[in-house]
């Protein structure tokens, strides 16, 4: 399981905290992977309930470790998609999710 990467300097691991897993997690299952499919800002705080200010400051973290890129103009609007590297951590986290809760089931007797 992936719980961190590397920071820029590639010299010591970097956590990411539940609501920068929830932005990461939330391009990846809107299929924000390309310039064309990308999302605004406004859009990622409306699927997330998180606020502008805290996207705006995840996304320039992101930018910096490569995670995300900006895609194609939303009228003035710069959006955002993820990486081969930031798809790689959703996948990986979102694995996680499902072997926990197959884990839960079970336990469930579901």
């Amino acid at each position: 399981m992936l719980k961190f990467i590397y920071n820029m300097k590639g010299d010591k691991p970097m956590d990411f905290t539940r609501n920068e897993y929830k932005i990461i997690g939330k391009l990846f299952e809107k299929g924000c992977v390309s310039k064309l499919q990308s999302f605004r800002i406004q859009k990622i705080a409306d699927e997330t309930n998180l606020s502008v200010p805290k996207i705006r400051q995840t996304l320039k973290l992101f930018l910096n470790l490569e995670i995300v890129d900006k895609g194609a103009k939303d009228e003035r609007a710069d959006t955002y998609f993820l990486t081969e590297k930031g798809i790689k951590i959703a996948e990986e986290s979102m694995t996680v999710d499902k072997n926990i809760l197959e884990k839960i089931n079970k336990l469930k007797g579901v």
